[in-house]
């Protein structure tokens, strides 16, 4: 199954020697043909990484990995950053084309070992007094949504055991295929949700979810 070129895959050599540590994908498949695609992307992507980038496959709907980690959906990737840490996002859309280009930048961030949190997110940390829930509805070849999943993907980084991030295929939603990105922010009870399409800065992500928390 082809996924790089010869020029592709030199781009991508280039490309991850901006990595200064370890990122391991947990990376969960079924027999689709969804799970082959994306099991020959992230194979074809660690063996340019210099040996930075440790992609363990996990089969099986009764994987006792996946039910730890919460995965309801195959393929699923999921991030772990130098330090060995879940960094709290759920890939479970085929990493192609744009979504492609968040991977190499998600995985060269959680190599580093002094990431800062997000100078916009920080000031609500204090104020989630319950995990959260940031879901990113995206496309392969939706130019728009690269910059909705790198804020999504940074919030779960900066705080996993308060965001948790899931990135899912948007056209694979019923009546979402348009508009996309589709960002919805929930916390796990559902008792309150702020939701958009399309491109917002990060500013604005912040605006909409103050109220809701007020009125949680």
């Amino acid at each position: 199954m082809p996924t790089f070129d010869h020029r592709d895959r030199r781009t991508l050599a280039l490309m991850w020697r901006g990595l200064t540590g370890t990122v391991t994908v947990d990376l969960f498949l079924d027999p689709g043909e969804a799970s082959r695609r994306a099991d020959a992307i992230w194979t074809a992507a660690a063996a340019r990484a210099h040996q930075r980038l440790v992609v363990r496959r996990h089969y099986g709907p009764d994987d006792a990995r996946a039910a730890a980690l919460g995965i309801a959906s195959r393929p699923t990737a999921v991030f772990f950053d130098a330090a060995g840490r879940d960094s709290g996002t759920r890939l479970t859309v085929v990493p192609a084309g744009y979504v492609f280009q968040t991977v190499v930048a998600h995985v060269r961030y959680l190599s580093v070992s002094d990431r800062q949190v997000p100078a916009l997110l920080a000031p609500v940390l204090p104020r989630l007094t319950r995990p959260i829930v940031v879901r990113v509805e995206a496309s392969a070849n939706c130019p728009y949504c690269p910059h909705a999943i790198r804020v999504a993907e940074r919030w779960a980084a900066a705080a996993p055991d308060r965001v948790r991030t899931l990135v899912v295929d948007g056209l694979a939603v019923p009546g979402h295929g348009e508009g996309l990105p589709r960002v919805s922010m929930t916390d796990g009870a559902e008792t309150w949700r702020a939701e958009w399409s399309g491109v917002l800065p990060e500013r604005e992500w912040v605006a909409r979810l103050l109220p809701v928390l007020d009125l949680s």
